[in-house]
Formats: structure tokens, C-alpha cells, sequence
């Protein structure tokens, strides 16, 4: 081979080299990121180790923060958590007006999203000219009767009278208050109805077998920690139920 022939060959392995290495990394660098989201603040008060299905199983004492969320009616729990995705990050993506000036803000992302089942067409994820909204970690949905409700933590810099407001009546802005989840954590790709199913049936039965009083009727949270295209073996989700359990201090929203 000759010299020129390297000289043309070696640009295209070197970029070859390059891109592979982006593909291993990038995955990595998503994990990193979520990592550093703010997630809202728990005591654990009880680590009941693993069990099958299971990576983890803890009683966790949650300090009040404020969310917010989108309900959707819909067959599917994966096409609903998209569209009340798309829906939320609208809003913190600047489609809001910030309290006083009625310009918008973008508001940080934090982390879990939280889905409920129990939601509107999906919105733009353009957002707007409002304040943009640090995102948080996880998002969280809860199910019931064919209903979902996708939620997103707020950044614990704000309170409900500082956050920026939604400009459509499709985003609503709730206070929680203190509460008391069990917590059964798992890796693994995006669940469908059924897993989650399955792993409240392995969470219930961890909590009867140590005398802990849970409502079995009780709908499900689903707690997802990072996005949809991270790698399943880094894909970190809880399923949640309320649960009774005294001990330990109440946590504190600023710590």
C-alpha cells in the first residue's frame, strides 16, 4: 500500500475511532448527568435489602415539595408518560410566566418523573420565551382506571407563590406535603403495565413479610430516574406504595 493510500485511509479510521467511542461514552455521560439532577429530599428510615425482582427495598420519610403535573387518558403507560413528557417539559422549557414580571422562565430539571395512573394532547417541547426550569430527578407517574399522572419534582429553590406559572390550564401546580413510600428499586428497560403490576405484587408481599401495613388497593407510583434512551443495565426505577411506618426524624426540604 502506499503512502498516499494511508494518508486517505487514515482520516476515515480515525473518525471511525472516534464515533465508536462516542457511542460507548455517551451512554455514560447521560448516567453521569442524571446524577447531578436534584431529587427531591427522603429520611431512610428501614432498608429491607433485596429480594427477587428486586435490587433494593426501603421505607423512605419524604420532605414536602411542590410539582408539577399532567393527567392523560390513554390505553398505554408508555404513550402516556411521552405525552405528559412532552406536556411538562413545555412548561419548564419557558412556556410559563414568572410571578410579578409575567416574563417567562426556564425552570431546572430535576429528577425522578413521577407517573401515577389513574392525562391532553402532548404539547411542543419547544417551551417559550418564559423562565427556563432546572430539570429534576425522577419522573413519576401513578395509575388508576385507565388514567395517568406524569409529574416532575420543582427545583426546591422555588415555592408554590415564586414558580413560574403555566400558561396552559393542563399543567397544574400541586404543594405535597410529608409522606412515608415503600420503595422497591430495580434496573431495567422502561416497564410496561404488567412489570409494574408485578413489582407491586413482590413489594406488597416484602411488606406483609416484615409486619409493615400497606393498602393493597392502593394505586402504584412509578418513580423513572433518566431518559428513555439510556441503556436498560443503567436504567434505575422504583415502584411505591404509602405505607404505615413510624421512626426517625422528619426530613428537611433544604438539606
Amino acid at each position: 500500500m502506499t503512502n498516499g493510500s494511508w494518508i486517505t485511509s487514515t482520516p476515515v479510521l480515525v473518525a471511525g475511532g472516534l464515533a465508536a467511542t462516542g457511542l460507548v461514552l455517551w451512554p455514560v455521560l447521560t448516567w453521569a448527568q442524571v446524577q447531578h439532577l436534584e431529587k427531591p429530599k427522603y429520611k431512610l428510615l428501614k432498608a429491607l435489602g433485596s429480594t427477587r425482582g428486586a435490587s433494593g427495598i426501603e421505607i423512605r420519610r419524604y420532605a414536602p415539595y411542590l410539582i408539577a403535573e399532567v393527567t392523560i387518558e390513554g390505553d398505554s403507560m408508555k404513550e402516556a408518560l411521552g405525552m405528559g413528557f412532552k406536556q411538562i417539559a413545555n412548561f419548564i422549557f419557558g412556556n410559563n410566566a414568572a410571578p410579578g414580571s409575567g416574563k417567562s422562565e426556564s425552570v431546572s430539571m430535576t429528577s425522578p418523573v413521577i407517573l401515577k395512573e389513574g392525562q391532553d394532547e402532548p404539547a411542543s417541547m419547544k417551551g417559550g420565551d418564559g423562565e427556563k426550569i432546572a430539570m429534576t430527578t425522577p419522573v413519576a407517574t401513578e395509575m388508576a382506571d385507565g388514567r395517568y399522572t406524569v409529574s416532575f419534582v420543582m427545583p426546591s429553590k422555588y415555592t408554590k407563590d415564586t414558580l413560574p406559572k403555566p400558561k396552559t390550564d393542563s399543567v397544574a401546580i400541586k404543594e405535597i406535603p410529608a409522606h412515608t413510600l415503600a420503595a422497591l428499586t430495580w434496573r431495567g428497560a422502561s416497564p410496561s403495565q404488567q412489570l409494574v403490576d408485578k413489582k407491586k405484587k413482590i413489594l406488597v408481599d416484602s411488606l406483609l413479610q416484615h409486619g409493615i401495613k400497606t393498602d393493597e388497593s392502593a394505586k402504584a407510583r412509578l418513580y423513572q430516574y433518566y431518559p428513555p434512551w439510556t441503556p436498560f443495565w443503567l436504567r434505575t426505577q422504583d415502584v411505591l406504595l404509602p405505607v404505615d411506618y413510624e421512626g426517625g426524624e422528619e426530613p428537611k426540604k433544604d438539606t
